[in-house]
């Protein structure tokens, strides 16, 4: 794979590129912070230009906060990052997260990258202070990607691909080792007189922690973080930003702070032991906001690759509640069902702008906008939007919509580990209590793995079995090269599966084509099917004409087969190229005769009148 292709990759992993010179880590672009991009027609320019640029990664912001630990290995000036970073977790007892999408450098080091919406973080060089080779790449940074070569000749290469790791966002310990405090200190714990605004949540964060660690109640918690706030953080945090941090310390799995190895156990004393006695229960039938495929206060998922028109789809879905007007997955099969009552809908996307794009969307789509609200990615409130957060319940309680929608789910997880299924079951065990208490349907839009032919449950396998916390589960994906697309319903708990439902997107609108049998699985075999064969057939159609060019326009049929095979071509690939010649009108076959009583043979004949 050229280095266009491979920089136009990791556009698809929406992270930001630039041309760095040939062979060297320099941008070859002036203010290349101002011009790295996922616009695929500009990367594909820059690499036209010159197919030997090395690929730069911008971090922080420009790809989604994206934070890289960078562990430099220099042996004459004392370098080791990795040691220095396996000491200073040694010390403390914890371990920062590695089943990420992590690099080997140049010169041996490693990249470590991870993701975190909620806090930005800058470039940090020397992070301890003591020249041991750990930096942090962030907003205002960037890497060398794999793909590129150092300047000693060396290539960049992946240890975890993207694809297949995708990137974790930061937890707790992650937090820590990023804060900007002294991590030679004793004392982990310890925060500095003055906390800046890069520094507030992760401080705070592990100061709750420790407290949890510790046994302290919520309460006190609470008042001391608060405190903690008020006279050290510059400019302070909102209230409701506290009380999230706090809350989300508290849920750390079995009250384990990753500072410290004791537990804090939940006070049970005041609960009751009151059960339901299950034949005094009232048994309820599924109820479904979209029906046959998002079912009612449950938590539903669309899946799919980058550019397969999810966050499309949930606009005309979205539309389609705030009307009340039956959506497109419903377009022949509930044709008789009555339309429902116009209902609320919030949605939350950190990808897409509501002024600029998703507005647009959702009024093409026939939405009635009154009825649709979101936040602002820009609103300082909007880092308090996770899946897990009394603030979000808050806004579920005053606006009481039908539907809740997260674009992506991967920026919404509050610091969860995704690769930790019990951090994601902890991080989304609320939204099942939210649909209960408030009626509310969540629907979560998810990106894929990536990774090839698999299918089903296997595309979001890096992400914790999230599948199985969802009651249902929709991929979209491309059904073919003309704009058609799919969603496939893979996973339904209270009914059959719907019928996958190809559609088109015209003017912005998702307009209905069909439904089919077929699921994500056949859509995928078919095309990896084409991607392995269609190499094959090309080089298979070269010989073809080849062949006929070299013995005068004409042979056997048999002939042209068996010398494919001897230059091992196989039988399929010749005959689906000779297929296409014929329909390309390239060449013709037909039965002619050998000569008397010499019988007939098949022939093929190049460019036929």
């Amino acid at each position: 794979m050229g280095l266009k292709q491979i920089a136009l990759s990791y556009a698809d992993l929406h992270f930001a590129v630039f041309p760095l010179s040939p062979k060297d880590k320099r941008p070859a672009i002036a203010e290349w912070n101002k011009h790295a991009t996922t616009n695929k027609v500009v990367i594909k320019k820059w690499w036209d230009e010159n197919p030997f640029y090395n690929i730069g990664i911008a971090t922080g912001l420009p790809s989604g906060g994206l934070i890289v630990v960078d562990l430099d290995i220099d042996d004459e000036k004392g370098k080791n990052g990795i040691e220095r970073l396996n000491k200073w977790q040694n010390d403390y007892g914890v371990h920062i997260p590695f089943n990420t999408a992590t690099a080997r450098t140049g010169r041996g080091g490693v990249h470590i990258f991870y993701r975190d919406v909620d806090t930005v973080y800058r470039n940090a060089a020397d992070l301890f202070k003591d020249g041991s080779g750990v930096d942090v790449r962030a907003n205002g940074g960037y890497i060398v990607a794999p793909g590129s070569v150092h300047p000693n000749g060396t290539p960049y290469e992946w240890i975890n691909h993207p694809l297949v790791f995708g990137v974790a966002q930061t937890d707790a310990v992650v937090k820590a080792l990023l804060s900007p405090t002294d991590k030679s200190s004793a004392d982990p714990f310890k925060s500095p007189d003055v906390i800046g605004e890069g520094e507030r949540n992760s401080a705070l964060f592990k100061l709750a922690s420790s407290m949890v660690a510790k046994g302290l109640s919520r309460e006190a918690i609470l008042a001391a973080v608060i405190a903690e706030n008020d006279t050290k953080c510059v400019p302070p945090l909102d209230a409701s930003e506290v009380e999230t941090i706090v809350n989300s310390a508290w849920r750390y799995p079995n009250g384990t702070s990753p500072y410290n190895n004791a537990v804090s156990k939940p006070n049970t004393d005041n609960l009751s032991t009151d059960l339901v006695t299950l034949s005094a229960a009232e048994e309820k039938d599924p109820e479904w906001l979209i029906d046959g495929y998002i079912p009612r206060r449950e938590i539903t998922i669309i899946a799919g690759d980058g550019g397969t028109g999810k966050s499309f789809t949930w606009c005309a879905l979205a539309a389609a509640v705030s009307t009340g007007h039956k959506s497109f997955l419903q377009n022949n099969l509930f044709a008789n069902a009555p339309d429902k009552a116009p209902e609320k809908v919030l949605f939350f996307s950190s990808e897409d702008s509501y002024e600029y794009v998703l507005r647009r969307r959702l009024r093409k789509n026939g939405a009635n906008l009154d009825n649709i609200k979101t936040l602002d990615c820009a609103d300082d409130r909007f880092h308090a939007v996770t899946l897990n957060s009394d603030y979000l319940e808050k806004l579920i309680a005053a606006h009481r919509p039908a539907l809740c929608i997260f674009d992506p789910i991967q920026a919404f997880v509050g610091g969860a580990n995704m690769i930790s299924r019990s951090e994601m079951r902890e991080c989304m065990k609320r939204l099942h209590i939210y649909g209960e208490k408030y009626g509310t349907t969540f629907l979560l839009i998810m990106h894929t793995n990536k990774m090839q032919s698999v299918w089903g449950r296997n595309r979001l396998s890096d992400s914790s079995d999230i599948w199985d916390i969802a009651r249902s589960v929709m991929i979209a994906g491309k059904a073919d090269e003309n704009g058609l697309r799919y969603l496939s319903h893979e996973k339904s708990n209270y009914g059959p599966r719907g019928k996958t439902v190809l559609f088109k997107i015209l003017d912005e609108t998702v307009t209905f084509q069909n439904y089919t049998d077929k699921r994500d699985r056949e859509f995928v075999l078919e095309a990896s099917k084409i991607t392995r064969e269609t190499p094959a057939t090309d080089e298979a159609e070269n010989f073809i004409i080849s062949y006929l060019e070299e013995h005068g326009g004409s042979c056997e049929v048999k002939d042209l087969d068996n010398t494919a095979a001897a230059c091992g071509i196989k039988n399929n690939a010749i005959k689906t190229a000779k297929q296409r010649l014929k329909t390309a009108g390239k060449i013709k076959i037909e039965s002619t005769s050998r000569g008397q009583g010499k019988g007939f043979a098949w022939r093929v004949f190049l460019h036929p009148c």
